[in-house]
C-alpha cells in the first residue's frame, strides 16, 4: 500500500471502476448510487444516467453531490476509502458530451455511441462532477486506540499523480 496518501488517492481511483455518489433534493431528502464512471485529467468524473432517475432529478435541484471511491474487494480492516465532495451538472454542450463519452465507452473498452443518443428524446443523459475538495481515510489514536479518520488532501496533488502514466 501507497505511504504518500496522494498517490494512494490517485491509486484508488484510477483501479476502480465504480464511484458512489451522494445526492439530494429541494427537501433535503438524501440519496445515493453507485455508478461507472471515468475521469478526465482534472479529475472531472462523467457516467452515463437515465435522466428521470432519482440522483438525475437531485442534481437538477441540487447540484451538490458527494462521492466516495473505495476498492470493496480489500481485505477486511484494510479498506481505504477516497472522498470528494463536487458540484454536478447534466453536461449539454455537444463537444463537452463527445470528450466525457470517449473517456466512458474507452474505459469501457466499448465503440462509442451516437452523441444524438443523450440528448433530445433519448433517455440517457451524460453528466458531470467538479471536485471541490479531496479527502483518504487514515487513521488517529484516541485513547489509546486507533480509530478511523479522515485526511484533507490537495486535489492539484492527486491530479499530478493520476496524471502519472
Amino acid at each position: 500500500m501507497a505511504t504518500n496518501p496522494n498517490l494512494l488517492a490517485a491509486s484508488i481511483l484510477r483501479d476502480n471502476i465504480y464511484i458512489t455518489i451522494a445526492t439530494s433534493n429541494k427537501k433535503s431528502d438524501p440519496w445515493v448510487s453507485p455508478l461507472f464512471t471515468a475521469y478526465d485529467r482534472n479529475l472531472s468524473f462523467y457516467w452515463i444516467s437515465p435522466k428521470d432517475a432519482v440522483h438525475s432529478q437531485n442534481i437538477r435541484d441540487n447540484e451538490k453531490i458527494a462521492i466516495v471511491c473505495f476498492d470493496s474487494h480489500a481485505p477486511k480492516w484494510e479498506g481505504v476509502g477516497v472522498y470528494l465532495s463536487a458540484v454536478a451538472y447534466r453536461v449539454i454542450n455537444p463537444i463537452e458530451i463527445v470528450k466525457g463519452l470517449k473517456l466512458i465507452f474507452k474505459r469501457l473498452n466499448e465503440k462509442l455511441p451516437p452523441v444524438k443518443n443523450f440528448r433530445g428524446k433519448f433517455g440517457y443523459r451524460l453528466y458531470c462532477a467538479k471536485p471541490q475538495d479531496i479527502s483518504i481515510t487514515t487513521y488517529k489514536v484516541v485513547n489509546d486506540e486507533e480509530v478511523d479518520a479522515r485526511k484533507a488532501l490537495s486535489l492539484s496533488k492527486v491530479k499530478k499523480e493520476l496524471n502519472r502514466k
